[in-house]
């Protein structure tokens, strides 16, 4: 079977959950062969590439907007150039995004040879932003995308909801993203050690940590506001980049908490698992979200799990069962969940990590994900 996906960006850079999800579900799928169309949007990097049984083609000059914008035609032209090679089976959309318009068009000029597509929605945007941002072009996307496809995948039962409000009719395959247990419960003590030492956090009463973009949707900026409201001696470890990274470097040196409040910038996804076992909670509360995965590393890692809820969070955070929820844009509240799961005895905290693994481990190992992916493709592969 030979499969083209669709997407912004490739998996071989600081990748985002849709990338990541390209990458951890392929790698599974050794019977299929993959072509990932997508924007070159960086300087240096070939335009073709083979990693495993993908092959890479970037469009683009290596400037993001440039790249873009010439995504669907030059997309959609080497579409026609890989079908005179070999037979392409199924189109996969990840996201409604300038890629897919490339699979649109090609089956919109190509009524007779048309692709089945299937369209994974990602999207961890309000719908308020889905609905009115950029002057309403990102809902004429949606409207586009899902009266094109033949079938869709959502991460969560809060974007299945979404997409039908979009009138889409058909076929909705609930298939989250995943996590690799396995590396997320691996202990790495030296490394673990060198970052106690580093921050010092054997000072602290409490070490708090969040993974996360630095953008508004994340609210990292009401994490460090509840650090005013804790009595305890709190450290935050932030690890992530985006564009409030100066704005919340400011807002923590205003309230006097540059000593507590750490910027770790971007760390590659394999050098996060000793950051959250230092830790004693992870907080992220969210303003929207499609899933979360976040939350679900951290519910591997064993250690409690503080969110919203809002989107995709609550098809796996329960609050008091596998994890603890906090009223959003509320940093006084959010200080009384954190003062909360800090008082919990040893037992309580064992029983609400282990409820949590056992729902990671239950519903959204990798290995679960791709057979499903797996299911689908051949499914509607033989349309």
């Amino acid at each position: 079977m030979n499969i083209i996906i669709f997407s912004t960006d490739d998996f071989l850079h600081p990748a985002g959950g849709a990338e990541r999800a390209i990458a951890d579900i392929t790698k599974r799928l050794q019977g299929i062969s993959f072509d990932l169309i997508c924007a070159k949007l960086r300087r240096g990097v070939p335009l073709t590439e083979t990693i495993g049984n993908v092959t890479i083609h970037r469009i683009g000059v290596g400037i993001p907007i440039v790249d873009k914008l010439l995504l669907p035609i030059l997309g959609c032209i080497k579409v026609w150039r890989l079908r005179r090679k070999k037979k392409i089976h199924v189109f996969w959309v990840m996201m409604v995004s300038f890629a897919g318009i490339a699979a649109y068009l090609h089956n919109l000029f190509c009524p007779n040879k048309r692709i089945p597509i299937v369209q994974t929605i990602q999207e961890g945007d309000s719908k308020d932003h889905i609905r009115y941002a950029r002057g309403g072009l990102i809902h004429r996307g949606w409207s586009f995308a899902l009266s094109s496809a033949n079938r869709v995948t959502v991460i969560s039962h809060y974007l299945e909801g979404l997409v039908r409000a979009y009138g889409f009719r058909g076929r909705i395959d609930f298939v989250p993203n995943g996590v690799d247990v396995e590396m997320f419960q691996r202990r790495n003590r030296e490394e673990e050690e060198r970052i106690k030492k580093k921050y010092n956090l054997s000072s602290f009463e409490t070490v708090l940590v969040t993974t996360s973009r630095l953008e508004k949707k994340n609210a990292v900026g009401d994490i460090i506001k509840s650090l005013e409201h804790l009595q305890k001696n709190t450290a935050l470890l932030i690890l992530g980049d985006g564009s409030l990274r100066k704005e919340l470097e400011v807002l923590a040196e205003k309230r006097d908490f540059s000593k507590n409040v750490f910027f770790l910038g971007y760390k590659k996804h394999e050098e996060i698992p000793p950051y959250l076992h230092v830790s004693d909670i992870f907080v992220r509360p969210s303003l929207s979200e499609g899933m979360g995965n976040s939350f679900l590393e951290a519910m591997a890692a064993g250690i409690p799990v503080i969110g919203t809820p809002v989107g995709g969070i609550v098809d796996f955070l329960k609050d008091g069962e596998t994890g603890f929820l906090s009223r959003p844009g509320d940093p006084k509240e959010l200080a009384r969940a954190i003062e909360k799961v800090s008082s919990l005895s040893d037992e309580e905290r064992e029983a609400i990590t282990t409820r949590a693994l056992r729902e990671v481990e239950g519903t959204y190992e990798w290995s679960t994900v791709a057979e499903k992916m797996e299911e689908i493709f051949k499914e509607i592969g033989t349309m």
